[in-house]
C-alpha cells in the first residue's frame, strides 16, 4: 500500500522542479502551513475584538467595494480616503477596519465586473480566474498542466495571495506572458506589459528589459496600451479621479512609506528598505540605501537581459530583482517570486545543498516573512538575493568562453 502510494506521488510530481520532488513535498507543505497557523493564531486577538478586517479575502473587499461604488456611480468616494472607508463600512459592517483604494483610475474598468455579484461568489471567481491565468502563463515550462496547477494552488505564494484576496495571480500572469513573448509576439507582450500599469511598482523594470532586448515593436505596443487604458478611463470617468488619485491616494501612500511608525503592512514587505527599518535603521538612511540597491538592480537587470535569451533565466532575474528594487511589494505579490523559483529550477538540476536551501527558502518566504520580520530577523532580502545570485551565476557561466582543447 505504501509502495503504491509512493509510486503515485512520484508519477504526480516527476515533472515538477527537483526541489519539490516527492520526498520533500510533504515537508514543505507541513512547514508552510505551520507558519501560516502561527500567524493566524497571532491574529486571534483581532477576531476576539470583533474587528472585521481579517475577513476571508481581506483585500478583495477593496476590489469588490470599488466595483459596487462604480455601479452606483459614486466615483467621488473612490479616492476620498474617509469616504471610501465609510462606504465599505456600509457594505461590510461598522466594525470594518481602515482600508483605502490604492489603484490608478485605469484599473477601474477591470474591477467593475466584480461588483455585479455578491461578495463570496465574486471572490471565488476572482481567485479561480487568477489562478488559472497564473498557471496558464507557466504552462510552457511543463509537459502536463494538472501537476502544475496543483503545485501552484498549494504553493505558499498562492495561499497568501488567496487569503489576502489580492491580484498577485493576475500581475504575475501578465509579467510572465510579456517576458515570454517580448521578442516574438510584440502585440501580446505589449498588451501584457501595458496592463501592468495597473500596478506600476511591479513594472519598473519593463523599460529596461525591453531596451535590453531591443524589442522596439513591443515598446510601441506597451506604450500604446498604457495610453489607451489611461485615455479610456478618462473617457469613462473624466479627469477628476486622476487628480484625486495623485493628490490624495499617492500622497497617503507616500506618507505611509516615509512615516517613522512601522504599520502592520511593513512586516509583509521583503524590500531592503523595510528590512532595514525593522532592525532599527533610521528612515532617511534606509531610503538612501534602498535607492542605491534599486539603481544597482536596474543596471543589473539590463545587463543580464542583454546577455541571455533564456526566458526561464529572465523570469528568475526579473522575479527576484523586483522585490529588491521596489520598496512597496508585499508577500501577496510573491506569485512572481514563486514563478522565478520554478523557472530557475527548470534550467538545470540543483544538486548542491545550499542551492536547494535557497530555492526552498524563497518558495516558503510568503508564509514565514511576516513571522521573521516580527521577530526582527529581516532575512527576506537575503533570501531573494539568493535566487538572483543563482540566476546571475548561470547567465555569466553560459557567457564565459569555454576553454579550448590543447591539440599541440
Amino acid at each position: 500500500m505504501k509502495a503504491a502510494l509512493a509510486e503515485k506521488m512520484r508519477l504526480a510530481t516527476k515533472d515538477l522542479p527537483s526541489f519539490l520532488h516527492a520526498p520533500q513535498l510533504h515537508l514543505y507543505v507541513l512547514f508552510s502551513y505551520l507558519c501560516f497557523a502561527i500567524l493566524t493564531l497571532s491574529h486571534l486577538d483581532r477576531l476576539r475584538d470583533a474587528k472585521l478586517d481579517r475577513l476571508i479575502g481581506r483585500d478583495f473587499i477593496n476590489f469588490w467595494s470599488a466595483g459596487r461604488l462604480l455601479l452606483e456611480g459614486d466615483l467621488a468616494s473612490l479616492y476620498d480616503l474617509s469616504a471610501f472607508h465609510k462606504a465599505e463600512q456600509l457594505l461590510i459592517g461598522q466594525n470594518f477596519g481602515w482600508h483605502f483604494w490604492s489603484y490608478p483610475p485605469l484599473s477601474l474598468p477591470f474591477i467593475l465586473p466584480f461588483g455585479f455579484l455578491p461578495y463570496l461568489p465574486s471572490y471565488v471567481i476572482w481567485c479561480a480566474l487568477g489562478l488559472g491565468l497564473y498557471a496558464a502563463s507557466l504552462r510552457f515550462l511543463f509537459p502536463r498542466f494538472l501537476p502544475l496547477l496543483g503545485m501552484l494552488a498549494l504553493s505558499p505564494a498562492s495561499v497568501e495571495n488567496i487569503t489576502a484576496g489580492q491580484n498577485g495571480f493576475f500581475t504575475t500572469a501578465l509579467l510572465i506572458t510579456g517576458l515570454r513573448f517580448m521578442t516574438t509576439r510584440p502585440l501580446i507582450a505589449g498588451l501584457c506589459f501595458g496592463m501592468m500599469a495597473i500596478k506600476p511598482q511591479l513594472a519598473i523594470f519593463v523599460p529596461f528589459v525591453l531596451l535590453a532586448a531591443r524589442a522596439w515593436k513591443t515598446i510601441a505596443f506597451t506604450t500604446l496600451t498604457a495610453l489607451v487604458l489611461g485615455s479610456f478611463s478618462i473617457a469613462l470617468y473624466g479627469t477628476t479621479p486622476w487628480v484625486d488619485y495623485i493628490q490624495s491616494t499617492m500622497a497617503h501612500e507616500k506618507w505611509l512609506v516615509e512615516n517613522d511608525k512601522l504599520f502592520l503592512f511593513a512586516y509583509l514587505i521583503p524590500s531592503p528598505f523595510y528590512a532595514l527599518r525593522i532592525i532599527g535603521v533610521a528612515t532617511d538612511l534606509a531610503k538612501d540605501i534602498q535607492i542605491i540597491i534599486s539603481l544597482l538592480c536596474a543596471g543589473g537587470v539590463y545587463y543580464l537581459f542583454r546577455i541571455t535569451k533564456d526566458v526561464r533565466l529572465q523570469i528568475a532575474v526579473y522575479g527576484s530583482a523586483i522585490f529588491l528594487a521596489t520598496p512597496y511589494a508585499l508577500n501577496y505579490d510573491m506569485p512572481i517570486l514563486a514563478a522565478a523559483s520554478i523557472a530557475l529550477a527548470m534550467t538545470k538540476p540543483f544538486t548542491l545543498l545550499k542551492e536547494r536551501i535557497i530555492l526552498l527558502a524563497a518558495w516558503l518566504l510568503p508564509l514565514y516573512l511576516e513571522l521573521v520580520n516580527h521577530l526582527h530577523i529581516a532575512i527576506g532580502p537575503l533570501v531573494i538575493a539568493g535566487i538572483l545570485a543563482l540566476a546571475t551565476q548561470q547567465i555569466l557561466a553560459a557567457k564565459a568562453p569555454k576553454p579550448q582543447p590543447n591539440i599541440s
